[in-house]
Formats: structure tokens, C-alpha cells, sequence
């Protein structure tokens, strides 16, 4: 069988609009992919996209929650200004002032070094006191009341030995003497 013009054109022509089927249909499954992926992306960002325009609704709320945060942890904690040493030494001193309002005297107290627990650093003190139970109450009463707060990591009390003053009567001796000593610590904020 030969071909003739007429089937060598037919033949041209279908071979050709097949390769422009095969083409086009090449294009449009790699534009269905592409489709595909960002159909994807588009579901993987939708719940961030939602989370942020819940921030940006709650703003007025984040931002007084923020306020009251930063006023809680000012009461709770030292800020970050100045260097360790003088906040442990101003600590030292509030805390020595305090014990000694509430009755008890103090016989020494030592800074210790500082240590960092994540993000706050804390600023430890230990406390040696000596007198009375009712001194022992005011002082914890008043060092729960300070802030930045103070945390008694431990403490260490017992009975003060007395010594007898000639010509003073046993019963007229307070036998409620104690001597004390304490491990403190105060948070400090680190920058």
C-alpha cells in the first residue's frame, strides 16, 4: 500500500495534534501539581494564620495581661539593674534591718554566691540571730511581707544558752532565748 498525499498529510496532521495533546496534557498535570502544593501549604498555614489574628483580637488583653505580669515579677523578684553584688548587698541589708525591727540581733550574715536557675538568678544570704520566740515570729511575718520576695530555704534554730545574773531569780529569765540561723534567697531577673 503506498501513501498517498492525501494519507501522508492525515497522517501528519493526527501526529501532530497528538504530540500537542500529549504537551498539553504534560502541562496541565505538572500545573495540577503545582496547584497541588500550594493547596498544601495554604492548609498548613491556616491554623498559624488563625492563632495570629487571635493575638492581634486579644492585643488590648495580652497587653494589660503583659502589665500585670511585669508588676507581679517586680514584687517577686529583683530587676536586672546594677551589678549582682551590690542587689545581694542591698538585700542584705533589708533583710539584716527587718530581723533586727522584729527583736532579734544579729550576730552575722554572709552573702553567698549567687546561682542561676534558667532565667533568674538567685541571690542567697545566710543569717545568724540570736533572741527571742516572739523576735522569731515578727521576723517571719515580716520577711513573708518583703518584697522582692524572700524564700527561707532553711533554718536552724535552737535554745540560746542563758546565762544566770547573780542576785536575778531563775523565774524572772526569759527561757524563750533562741539562736538562729538561716539560709535566705531572693530571685534577681537576668536580662
Amino acid at each position: 500500500m503506498k501513501l498517498t498525499a492525501l494519507n501522508r498529510s492525515t497522517l501528519v496532521v493526527g501526529a501532530t495534534l497528538a504530540l500537542i495533546g500529549l504537551v498539553l496534557v504534560f502541562v496541565l498535570s505538572c500545573l495540577w501539581g503545582i496547584r497541588s502544593g500550594f493547596v498544601a501549604e495554604i492548609e498548613r498555614l491556616e491554623p498559624q494564620i488563625a492563632r495570629l489574628q487571635g493575638i492581634a483580637l486579644s492585643e488590648e488583653q495580652l497587653t494589660v495581661a503583659n502589665q500585670m505580669l511585669g508588676a507581679t515579677l517586680e514584687e517577686l523578684a529583683y530587676l536586672p539593674d546594677g551589678e549582682t553584688a551590690m542587689v545581694a548587698a542591698a538585700m542584705q541589708q533589708t533583710i539584716r534591718q527587718v530581723v533586727s525591727e522584729a527583736g532579734f540581733t544579729v550576730a552575722g550574715s554572709q552573702i553567698l554566691p549567687a546561682a542561676r536557675e534558667g532565667d533568674l538568678q538567685l541571690l542567697r544570704l545566710d543569717l545568724t540571730v540570736s533572741g527571742n520566740v516572739d523576735a522569731l515570729d515578727a521576723s517571719l511575718v515580716r520577711l513573708r511581707d518583703l518584697r522582692p520576695m524572700v524564700i527561707i530555704e532553711s533554718a536552724e534554730l535552737k535554745p540560746a544558752r542563758v546565762r544566770r545574773k547573780i542576785g536575778r531569780a531563775a523565774d524572772q529569765e526569759d527561757v524563750r532565748q533562741i539562736t538562729g540561723r538561716f539560709k535566705l534567697l531572693s530571685l534577681r531577673i537576668i536580662e
